[in-house]
């Protein structure tokens, strides 16, 4: 009788978390009420894989895709076909900057020769960039990020909107409702 008991628990348990878990929001997503209402992103400025110079700030007036990610991390890896994918869906409305905290560059270059053919030729859009954060500079002392991959949605007034923590589906319905 006690094993039924038992089992009859943790059933009931289970269908508690199951029910809880479809009202969590997607996997990865943080609100905003996390982070200080209508911060202004500081102006980052970095150079590209090229040796090209940017600011962040640069890119006001459109939406900005600040991902952070690095060639050794497993989920920065498998979703970034999806993050240029976004970018090439969205090239009139969004830059994505994805800033690798490598700290050799040649690593970098490597893993974007790997990528799929559609992928590689995403990379080569307008409003992609491959940018270098190799001191961590910007991840760590300006974005406060320790860990990867870490996404900052960055409005059209260079207002931090989102922050998100891990692996996304960038190409999901959550990440479209974002980007309006």
């Amino acid at each position: 009788m006690p094993k039924v008991i038992i089992v009859l628990i943790v059933i009931a348990l289970g269908g508690v978390f199951a029910f809880q878990d479809s009202f969590a929001p997607p996997n990865g997503m943080i609100s905003t009420k996390t982070l200080a209402p209508m911060k202004i992103a500081a102006n980052a400025s970095f150079k590209d894989i090229k040796g090209r110079s940017y600011t962040l700030h640069h890119y006001k007036g459109r939406i900005i895709i600040l991902n952070f990610w690095a060639t050794w991390c497993p989920p920065c890896i498998i979703e970034f076909p999806q993050l240029l994918e976004l970018a090439n869906r969205e090239q009139d409305n969004i830059t994505l900057i994805a800033l690798s905290v490598d700290e050799n560059p040649e690593d970098i270059t490597k893993f974007l020769n790997t990528l799929p053919e559609e992928s590689q030729a995403y990379l080569a859009l307008d409003n992609v960039i491959i940018g270098l954060d190799t001191d961590k500079s910007i991840s760590r002392d300006l974005f406060e990020t320790t860990m990867y991959p870490e996404t900052f949605i960055i409005d059209k007034n260079l207002i931090i909107k989102h922050k998100i923590e891990g692996i996304t589906d960038w190409l999901g319905i959550d990440v479209q409702r974002l980007l309006k």
